[in-house]
């Protein structure tokens, strides 16, 4: 995908970096997908399905995103995952769920990276603050993305996560 993104004039190529059991909750985090398309029973599961990349998986990555001249970008959802992707990436994306998630922030701003972050699902003061707490943590730069997500029903989950922007 990262070779068809650059042949295509792509500027990046954007990962999310994650480990299932500290995204969502075994047993509580219920499907939001229609499960006759998508078998996996709760948010855990499918997550856990796709927790296999490691940081050596995204060294990888980030070496043949940069052989192929893109930018290789991640969200990190955990604390664990900002240091690794702030030593490959150029900037951090943010995931608009991760607003007020305030330690998450400042260890991203202490990155002392650019930051783009979602602001989709928020309210205006959730993302005032978190701009706040970026910025004392030493965030240099921070764009805002107002993205709608939308999941329509009855199609196969690898088609119906969109996000239009």
């Amino acid at each position: 995908m990262i070779e068809a993104i650059a042949k295509a004039g792509a500027h990046a190529a954007k990962f999310q970096t994650y480990k299932a059991h500290l995204l969502a909750a075994e047993g509580t985090s219920p499907a939001y997908w229609d499960q006759t398309q998508e078998a996996a029973s709760s948010q855990f599961s499918l997550f856990q399905r796709w927790d296999t990349f490691d940081e050596g998986d995204y060294s990888a990555l980030a070496a043949h995103c940069r052989d192929c001249g893109v930018d290789f970008l991640s969200t990190p959802f955990d604390l664990g995952s900002v240091d690794m992707v702030a030593s490959l990436a150029p900037l951090i994306k943010i995931a608009s769920a991760d607003l007020t998630n305030v330690p998450l922030l400042r260890k991203v701003g202490c990155c002392r990276l650019p930051v783009v972050m979602s602001v989709g699902a928020s309210q205006f003061e959730e993302v005032a603050v978190a701009v706040a707490e970026l910025t004392r943590a030493g965030a240099p730069e921070i764009a805002l993305l107002h993205c709608v997500l939308n999941y329509p029903r009855g199609r196969p989950m690898r088609n119906s996560l969109r996000s239009a922007c």
